[in-house]
């Protein structure tokens, strides 16, 4: 799992807790920020997930997938781009739109 201090959204989550009154320090809360944010970047939240983190952490649905989306579209990527051939597919893309 993520430590927070090297994952943003597990960084924005244990902040938003501390802010919603929970101890940053607990290791409860560590575990807790290093599930959820795990969850988040690899399959997303669904919306239930989603509702129920942003009541627990006094902000909007909106706010938890605005925090964890794009940071789990550049994982997905990277992760696409370590496949051999998809790296060789991008480069040649990169190559066509720089002739194009």
């Amino acid at each position: 799992m993520d430590d927070p201090s090297t994952n943003p959204f597990a960084d924005w989550l244990l902040h938003r807790a501390h802010l919603a009154g929970y101890d940053p320090d607990a290791r409860d809360t560590h575990d807790t920020v290093s599930i959820l944010a795990a969850l988040a970047l690899d399959e997303g939240l669904n919306p239930e997930q989603t509702i129920a983190l942003a009541h627990s952490l006094d902000v909007t649905p909106q706010e938890v997938t605005d925090a964890y989306l794009g940071e789990m579209r550049q994982r997905t990527l990277t992760q696409l781009l370590d496949h051999p051939c998809l790296a060789a597919l991008d480069a040649h893309l990169d190559v066509i739109a720089r002739t194009g």
